[in-house]
């Protein structure tokens, strides 16, 4: 019997795992994930890219999340010795009719507190020299990391990379969720078509 069942071993539900493991010491906690292994979707098909926010509203939740989710993986990755790279990124126009949507995100950049700057064609074409434009914005926060790498030092046995106490965590795959039942004792019993604790724990 666990305090908590988490339903999927992508990068949200381990780092909802690490979440509740450092609010809640000693609570026991069990990710099911339906794959053979872990981030098997979105988690481990993406861009890979560690986004500044500066596309999103000002003052909006996700132009908040973005930016605090930005320091946040960094400081992760460093932590934990994983690969990344905090390259930037340039945003360019190509047409004429490009630069005021430049020039609003330069804008927005600023009303983020981002470190954006302009640059003109020469360079833009210093960092990257295939690209022609008519002007150009860097944006220095964006960065690249593997999250299939992320979400794997979740499930490290080694003591040092460990982020949940073993006792106190499992990870089962492949475990589809078949049902969810709500006791009148306000407990939830969780039915898998098949069980199989990765770091022997049940």
């Amino acid at each position: 019997m666990h305090d908590y069942v988490i339903i999927g071993g992508g990068i949200v539900g381990l780092a909802t795992a690490m979440a509740v493991g450092n609010k809640y010491s000693g609570a026991s906690i069990l990710v099911l994930e339906k794959e053979q292994d872990l981030a098997q979707h979105q988690s481990g098909r993406n861009s890979g890219v560690i986004h500044s926010g500066i596309y999103y509203k000002p003052g909006s939740l996700k132009a908040r999340f973005a930016r605090e989710g930005n320091r946040s993986m960094v400081e992760f990755c460093r932590e934990h010795g994983i690969k990344h790279e905090v390259c930037g990124k340039v945003i360019v126009a190509t047409k004429p009719s490009e630069l005021p949507l430049l020039d609003s995100l330069f804008q927005r950049g600023l009303d983020h507190r981002l470190a954006v700057a302009r640059l003109g064609p020469e360079q833009v074409r210093e960092i990257e020299p295939h690209v022609r434009c008519l002007a150009g914005i860097k944006v220095p926060s964006t960065g690249i990391v593997n999250y299939r790498e992320v979400s794997a030092i979740t499930e490290s046995l080694r003591p040092d990379l460990l982020l949940i106490a073993p006792a106190c965590l499992a990870i089962a795959w492949p475990a589809l969720v078949a049902s969810i039942r709500v006791q009148k004792s306000s407990r939830s019993v969780v039915s898998t078509t098949s069980w199989y604790p990765k770091n022997g724990i049940s």
